[in-house]
């Protein structure tokens, strides 16, 4: 059974115990990382593991504060290593987890992590994201451009000059439908390859939309086989 870090308040900002600000909380090794495309659950399983399975989350909002998407971006991937808040989490959704091959380096650097991944239509997916920010890309404009090869056209909007181009939201997603699920698709495949060749066992892939994946998972992560609530986070209509 992973181990059971409790937060101490029930909400998804987690609030550090004295404990923890003293340096005497343990690292915890066996974490959890959810490494599907954005647009695919990743919220929603990690509100899941905290909320049901009571899981020291690390999610969006503190993956934004201690910038970790930027430390991926800037190469700096052991500031996020060494930082506390990252030593004690458990299970981390959203941002950087699932950027382009970082499970590699997460699964060579932490032997004993799991990573989970749902996957959907991508049709349907290419529809969500297009719905998320109004037809541009999400996030930053700058790390958006890397994960979904664009940097070229990003040399080219700024012209040698950062400024012209908005520094989130900045592409639009017009007429990108077969250059985006492409990367999509060939992410899934490379991760399902990857771990199917080197530990099947630490590695847990279904469809977003099975009705079971919540009781899977858990099942996998090594917690009780019973029923869990259904939860849907940050959804946006996209059919």
């Amino acid at each position: 059974m992973i181990m059971n870090l409790r937060p101490t308040r029930n909400h998804s900002d987690w609030r550090l115990s004295a404990g923890f600000r003293l340096g005497l909380m343990p690292e915890v090794e066996q974490k959890v990382f959810c490494i599907g495309f954005q647009r695919n659950g990743t919220t929603s399983t990690g509100d899941f593991c905290e909320q049901q399975l009571g899981m020291a989350r690390r999610g969006y909002r503190i993956a934004q504060r201690r910038k970790w998407s930027r430390c991926w971006y800037q190469g700096a991937l052991e500031r996020i290593f060494s930082d506390p808040v990252f030593r004690t989490g458990q299970v981390f959704d959203d941002g950087p987890w699932w950027f382009p091959k970082l499970y590699e380096t997460l699964y060579e650097r932490f032997p004993q992590a799991k990573f989970v991944m749902f996957d959907r239509d991508p049709e349907a997916w290419f529809r969500s994201m297009v719905a998320h920010s109004g037809g541009r890309s999400p996030g930053f404009t700058d790390i958006h451009a890397r994960i979904y090869r664009r940097e070229d056209e990003l040399r080219e909007l700024s012209d040698g000059d950062p400024g012209n181009v908005p520094a989130i939201n900045g592409f639009s997603l017009e007429d990108k439908k077969e250059h985006y699920i492409g990367i999509y698709r060939q992410h899934n495949e490379d991760a399902a390859e990857f771990f199917a060749r080197r530990a099947p066992d630490r590695f847990f892939r279904t469809d977003l939309n099975d009705p079971e994946k919540f009781r899977k998972m858990a099942c996998f992560l090594g917690f009780e086989d019973r029923s869990y609530d259904e939860v849907r986070s940050n959804v946006i209509a996209s059919k």
